[in-house]
């Protein structure tokens, strides 16, 4: 599959481009919460009817003490501590004397299990050991003016009920605890009759305690602060109704913002469109240039084919050495200008892939074929090829890739190889034909074993210095041995450059040759 790069480029700048007018847009986007009032009629008529009940139950409990405290005139003996303890919340009762001129007076109103509370006496009076004492002094027990009793609270002490007689106070100490558990546990029941007109609604409201207990609510209450609370206070404490009111979440946009989001997004998309139309020019033109020189190439390698037959028989029929000598360069630069030439059309393949197709033969005829085209070349140039031949085979191989490889391989002694001895060794390694090759050349550094196989790639120009050449050689022996299922290496060597071509080459009993 090719690469459509065009494409890419106007699918990658139009996503960015959606992209960031989607990001704009969010960001351009305002949200706001509305707050909508509602209509609490409802919610003002069960608070009257609760500030009314809590009236009536601080009333209740006042004269149920006050009775206790009339009582204490007449009689303190057990009935009276059993009418204290059919009172809620009532833990003892104190009588003390102003004038101290008899003892005061301590009854324990608790049921059995309860804990102790401290018992409120003046500063010297005496107690019974183990009894917790709560020291105040008289002038905190004052009656206002026109009232018969009082209540005294202080921080972490129960409260008092009290009363002044003939020169004592009588106390009831109180844990309101008690009286506030009671008073909600009434006011649940109770409230079932008038909140069923708020609940109705189905909105979120809802009734608590002093103590923060909910004694009834409908709708989902938020965890935001109440819009609406409503107290209504008594002697022990502040109930309160608390309500919210409805929410609608409105949107609007930025207009700068999503201008400036669009705009962008549209300036994207454009730069997209101009890069895309860039590269498909460029690709055009690249195309047409490949084109070009597939043409020039086909329509030279057919006169260059007949120029190397006619100078084959212009050799056979010459007898002068001088002119047989010229003749022969002449055929060893054709020669290298056809291995030009197929090298730029298996290149020019490549991306429609190189066809490679085994047939029955021997390796052998392939190698002396070749070789016999590089020897004058090499021989001029003091480079002696020592051919090593192990366990020669019919097998299965594409002939035609193996000559390009090899041609490849001895153009690179051809051009880099010192005078010397260049060895080149063939043999089978199981199902594989491997062959190496040897040069004394000025070796390629280990940095460069994988560059040198790029197309177009060449060594240091100080290494190359007057080497002709256009640097596909080496890369299309490599994509030809892959295409091959082999492989082609460069191997470490102290001196000189050393290739190794594995390809696998299955053996065939057989008849048969690599020729088409």
């Amino acid at each position: 599959m090719r690469l459509n790069l065009p494409a890419l480029i106007l699918a990658a700048f139009s996503t960015l481009g959606l992209a960031g007018l989607v990001v704009g847009t969010q960001f351009a986007r305002r949200e706001s919460m509305e707050r909508i009032e509602r209509e609490r009629g409802s919610l003002e008529q069960l608070a009257h009817e609760l500030s009314t009940e809590l009236s009536r139950l601080d009333a209740l409990y006042d004269s149920h003490l006050r009775s206790l405290l009339d009582r204490a005139d007449k009689d303190t003996g057990g009935g009276f501590t059993s009418a204290c303890r059919d009172v809620i919340g009532v833990r003892h009762f104190t009588r003390l004397n102003l004038q101290r001129r008899s003892a005061d007076v301590q009854i324990d109103c608790r049921w059995p299990g309860m804990a102790s509370v401290p018992v409120p006496v003046f500063e010297g009076s005496t107690l019974f050991p183990g009894i917790k004492r709560r020291e105040i002094e008289p002038a905190q027990l004052v009656v206002p003016d026109g009232g018969r009793t009082a209540w005294l609270r202080e921080p972490s002490n129960p409260a008092l009920f009290f009363k002044h007689h003939e020169g004592s106070i009588f106390v009831l100490t109180i844990e309101e605890a008690e009286v506030h558990a009671a008073i909600d546990g009434w006011l649940r029941e109770w409230l079932r009759t008038p909140f069923s007109n708020v609940s109705a609604s189905n909105e979120p409201d809802r009734v608590i305690s002093p103590r923060k207990e909910v004694l009834a609510a409908t709708g989902e209450v938020p965890s935001a602060p109440a819009d609406w609370v409503l107290p209504m206070r008594s002697q022990f404490g502040t109930w309160r109704i608390e309500s919210w009111d409805r929410r609608e979440v409105s949107h609007a946009w930025h207009a700068p913002t999503l201008a400036w989001s669009a705009a962008g997004s549209v300036a994207i998309i454009l730069l997209g469109l101009a890069l895309a139309a860039r590269a498909r020019d460029e690709r055009r033109l690249a195309e047409q240039r490949v084109s070009f020189v597939n043409r020039v190439s086909h329509e030279l390698r057919t006169p260059l084919t007949n120029m190397m037959l006619h100078l084959d028989v212009a050799a056979e029929h010459i007898d002068d050495l001088a002119t047989a000598q010229r003749l022969s360069l002449v055929r060893e630069e054709a020669s290298r200008l056809s291995r030009l030439i197929e090298n730029v059309l298996t290149f020019s393949r490549r991306d429609r892939g190189i066809e490679v197709k085994a047939r029955a033969g021997d390796p052998s005829t392939v190698l002396d074929t070749v070789i016999a085209q590089f020897t004058p070349s090499l021989s001029r140039r003091g480079v002696q090829l020592e051919y090593v031949t192990n366990s020669m085979r019919r097998c299965l191989l594409d002939g035609d890739a193996l000559a390009q490889i090899i041609a490849n391989l001895l153009s690179n002694v051809e051009k880099y190889a010192a005078p010397g001895i260049a060895e080149l060794r063939i043999g089978f390694e199981r199902d594989e034909f491997v062959l190496t090759l040897a040069d004394n050349g000025p070796g390629i550094p280990a940095a460069a074993s994988e560059r040198i196989f790029q197309p177009f790639e060449r060594l240091d120009s100080r290494v190359t210095e007057g080497v002709t050449g256009t640097g596909l050689g080496l890369a299309i022996a490599r994509e030809l041995a892959h295409r091959m299922n082999g492989s082609l290496r460069l191997l470490p060597s102290s001196r000189g450059a050393v290739f190794e071509l594995r390809v696998p080459a299955p053996v065939i009993p057989d008849l048969g040759s690599f020729a088409a």
